[in-house]
């Protein structure tokens, strides 16, 4: 009737018999032994799976993102703890992405945020992302897409960059969050959070 964090629970009832001389069966739900009724001891292996989970931190056409501090929290704010390869020792479900897909077996089922906690340079900080792992040994798959925002600095044409010029992107308290000086290309600013103004 229960399992541990981040298993799923085999809710499939199994049965089995004893006769009159103390011999024990495997059966059926109506009390047939699936096999001879000889033997006065039962040796039986239920498996039990895990959730698979998978994470993609990626830019808006689907390429992986490295470099972001990454964490899933609970609804209390809590950081979610897992079940070790050993189902003993607890792991932190925090990490910096890389160019592989985060994969997390045995996380709990339940309700939980991902949240960005820190974003690599050129990309706008993503807003969390509500997520609920089921009870399944299926593959749960989760995004977060981190945008970018190119500010180019051009002649009145707007054909042309103009180097040299320096610029600034403040929030609305007049904190600098990026400045550079233009190119001949344009610049992907950095230090900008999603449903922010700046």
């Amino acid at each position: 009737t229960k399992t541990l964090p981040g298993f799923v629970l085999d809710k499939t009832p199994r049965y089995f018999i004893v006769d009159e001389n103390g011999h024990i069966a495997e059966c059926d739900s109506q009390g047939k032994a699936n096999g001879s009724l000889d033997k006065n001891f039962l040796e039986t292996t239920w498996k039990n799976f895990y959730t698979n989970t998978e994470f993609y931190k990626t830019d808006v056409v689907k390429k992986l993102v490295a470099g972001a501090k990454l964490k899933v929290v609970d609804k209390d704010g809590n950081i979610v703890r897992y079940l070790g390869d050993d189902n003993v020792s607890y792991l932190t479900a925090e990490w910096t992405s890389s160019s592989d897909v985060k994969k997390i077996k045995k996380l709990p089922v339940g309700d939980f945020t991902l949240i960005e906690e820190s974003v690599p340079s050129g990309y706008v900080k993503a807003s969390p992302v509500h997520f609920t792992v089921k009870e399944t040994s299926d593959v749960q798959k989760y995004s977060m897409i981190d945008k970018q925002l190119f500010v180019t600095k051009t002649d009145v044409t707007g054909d042309k960059e103009v180097p040299g010029a320096k610029l600034v992107v403040k929030n609305t308290d007049g904190k600098t969050m990026d400045e550079w000086t233009s190119t001949d290309k344009p610049h992907a600013v950095s230090g900008l959070e999603v449903g922010k103004t700046y």
